[in-house]
């Protein structure tokens, strides 16, 4: 899908979605409380914002001009922008890194390979009003171990803070080979009726704090080298929210921290703070909400998530 079909579906993608996605990994595995997605229930918890869940379901890797990239860095750069023309526009916000984290396909080699086979009969399937896209690769687990080992990127890392799971999920995205160069295709031996993977995300959500109860999100997302153009991107829909960047060094890396206020929040998180990192050619983010009573706890909270890199 072309970035501007890719934007364009982030904004059809609605109710429907999340609850579909819902039961279908309660059917797989019934022990599996996804939390990163939006719920009515009042026992699972909710995002702050659903514009940011999008951005994620609909594939967190995004491609575009930005600035430069210096290769051979870690970490990279956050810029607020806009998104849109005249009365459409959003505010957004997009961490770049510093280096091409394209990683060889050869590097991935868990089951999720698996899944890539099971793409073409969806696409034959599709229809227009179906909400999930066929080309995801959607999957929810009972462990962090779990969801590592089925995306299986030998050169993982993954920040772990000892708060309850409240869960997980990966979300990947194939392409069609008859969609890359002829000469990319020739030279992995693909035929044009295979889907290869695109990029994929491993998201870890915790609760740090209760009655009322807040939850954050760790988001490792890894994209391969048949996404064509560059560079590599993170963007985040923001609407009107006030914003602030900010960057905080911490064991000699340079974290891109970017804090949301956001009054007019229908599920009253007013406040999220965002922290972004590059290593191992892996893009972290990390997502935290709270409100004004809570904003010690978050704070702290995503100075651990920093000192969790060794």
């Amino acid at each position: 899908m072309k970035n501007d079909q890719l934007i364009d579906a982030i904004g059809k993608l609605d109710d429907t979605l999340f609850s579909e996605i819902e039961a279908s990994m309660q059917t797989e595995r019934t022990v599996v409380r996804d939390a990163t997605f939006e719920s009515q229930g009042a026992s699972k918890p909710r995002f702050r914002t659903r514009r940011f869940v999008l951005v994620a379901l609909a594939a967190v890797m995004l491609i575009g001009g930005a600035a430069a990239l210096s290769a051979g860095s870690l970490g990279g750069f956050l810029k607020i922008g806009k998104t849109g023309t005249g009365g459409e526009e959003q505010k957004t916000a997009e961490y770049v890194p510093f280096e091409d984290v394209r990683i060889n396909p050869s590097l991935i080699t868990g089951s999720i390979l698996d899944a890539l086979k099971d793409i073409p009969e969806r696409v034959r399937n599709y229809q227009l009003h179906d909400s999930i896209m066929p080309n995801a690769l959607l999957k929810g687990f009972d462990t962090l171990d779990d969801a590592l080992d089925y995306v299986g990127y030998a050169n993982m890392i993954f920040p772990r803070l000892d708060y309850e799971c409240s869960g997980v999920y990966t979300e990947g995205y194939g392409v069609s080979a008859a969609e890359l160069e002829e000469s990319v295709r020739e030279a992995a031996g693909l035929d044009s009726e295979e889907y290869v993977l695109s990029d994929v995300s491993i998201v870890l959500t915790q609760k740090y704090h209760s009655n009322p109860d807040y939850y954050f999100s760790t988001f490792a997302c890894l994209c391969t080298n048949y996404v064509k153009d560059d560079p590599v991107r993170i963007r985040m829909i923001l609407d009107n929210a006030a914003t602030a960047t900010d960057q905080k060094t911490v064991n000699g890396r340079t974290f891109s921290i970017l804090h949301t206020n956001d009054p007019d929040h229908s599920e009253g998180y007013r406040l999220a703070t965002d922290v972004f990192w590059q290593e191992n050619d892996i893009i972290f983010f990390f997502h935290i909400v709270y409100n004004e009573d809570c904003r010690d706890d978050a704070e702290r909270v995503a100075d651990e998530w920093m000192h969790s890199f060794s």
